[in-house]
């Protein structure tokens, strides 16, 4: 994201975005527990990481590679 962007990216930022599909968490104390330890591991990709995806992406946009999506929401290949 571009250092001008009237809303730039932080570890906190996705706080801000709407809630589509809110999950209840019965024990907010636990839920606070579980982000403050997660916090203190490494990212789980690097920046680095982030950059490569991001030129075979746009490989991909221009017709140099192919990118197939799946996932637990994903449709169905069939």
């Amino acid at each position: 994201m571009h250092a001008s962007s009237p809303n730039p990216w932080h570890p906190l930022s996705w706080q801000s975005k709407p809630i589509a599909m809110d999950t209840p968490y019965p024990d907010p104390a636990a839920l606070q527990r579980s982000v403050e330890r997660l916090r203190q591991f490494p990212p789980l990709v690097t920046s680095g990481e982030i950059e490569r995806l991001k030129q075979l992406i746009a490989d991909a946009q221009t017709g140099k590679r192919f990118l197939l999506q799946g996932g637990d929401c994903a449709e169905a290949l069939a």
